[in-house]
């Protein structure tokens, strides 16, 4: 919970100023130990912690500054404690970024390999749906598999589709344009389209689309991937 961390930060920027203040003050190089709070709420806490943190590191070394003053905390010591405070802001940032990002990643890999196992057991297009949609924050994901001229709806989730085959009439031009060239197609407003299937995504209120086909090696596209936000 937010508060017995900030609490605990708290605690240590405190006893870190208390250790100054027993060992010479400014003339004490404990002052290096308040980068060890940064790094560990950078780590494991938010954001707003983080900052939260630096705020405290920067009270416990500018305070007794103002109260005391005199030889052992003079004057000239705000241009150390504004760059401490900088560099201290950098590197909680970069942290936390850096973990943020590798969590992420790692949730993504345990995902994927989640899917492969089910996969290789009896994964459906519908659980490939479910997938792509926890991976993405999508509202929608549909499953296409080509047949012919026509295309056959296999899987979907976030919006009840059943499956069935739809003549080429009815399949959105953006979706045999996928099929067609096996590239990715990324549609970031299906307002400016000319296809005059847009009524679907109007419908399901859909602003944007990513049609991510796929082929067996050397071949066709064999499936299109629809994610719908």
């Amino acid at each position: 919970p937010d508060w017995p961390r900030l609490g605990i930060v708290a605690l240590y920027c405190a006893d870190v100023a208390l250790v100054r203040e027993a060992t010479g003050g400014t003339k004490s190089g404990y002052s290096i130990m308040l980068l060890l709070v940064i790094m560990w709420q950078a780590a494991y806490g938010s954001r707003v912690q983080t900052a939260a943190t630096v705020a405290m590191t920067f009270v416990a070394t500018a305070l007794p500054v103002l109260l005391e003053g005199g030889d052992r905390y003079p004057q000239t010591e705000w241009r150390r404690i504004a760059l401490f405070t900088v560099v201290a802001s950098v590197i909680g940032s970069v942290v936390h970024e850096l973990v943020r990002r590798t969590t992420q990643e790692r949730w993504v890999v345990d995902q994927v390999a989640a899917f492969g196992r089910r996969a290789g057991r009896s994964a459906t297009g519908r659980d490939l749906c479910a997938v792509a949609l926890e991976l993405t924050g999508a509202h929608a994901a549909i499953v296409f598999e080509p047949m012919g001229d026509a295309v056959r709806v296999t899987g979907s989730a976030g919006v009840d589709l059943p499956e069935a085959t739809l003549p080429r009439e009815l399949v959105p031009d953006v979706v045999r344009q996928a099929i067609a060239t096996g590239e990715q197609l990324f549609i970031p407003d299906v307002e400016a389209l000319t296809d005059d299937n847009t009524a679907v995504s109007a419908t399901m209120r859909v602003r944007s689309w990513l049609h991510q086909p796929a082929s067996v090696a050397g071949g066709s596209t064999s499936v299109v991937l629809s994610v719908a936000w």
